[in-house]
């Protein structure tokens, strides 16, 4: 059997708030494809439950940050790049 090798590190984190409780967390990762997609996988075990009062959100995932993952601010003009 192979050793597997480790993949590149996420372009964005997958987050969720509710609204109404102000309970938040990480549900999963994204990645960018060559294509301009993007590609989600989620956590173990997460279930995502729609409704008004839950918002998902990416956030640009910043590596260089020691410790825990920061969040970068996108432009409008790179939000508006982003194929969703």
């Amino acid at each position: 059997m192979k050793p597997q090798t480790r993949g590149r590190t996420p372009d964005w984190e997958f987050r969720y708030l509710n609204k109404d409780t102000e309970e938040r967390g990480q549900v999963g990762a994204a990645w960018t494809n060559d294509d301009g997609s993007i590609r989600v996988k989620l956590n173990p075990c997460v279930v995502l439950r729609g409704g008004a009062e839950y918002v998902f959100t990416l956030f640009k995932w910043n590596s260089n940050y020691p410790g825990k993952t920061a969040k970068v601010a996108l432009t409008k003009a790179e939000i508006d790049h982003i194929n969703f």
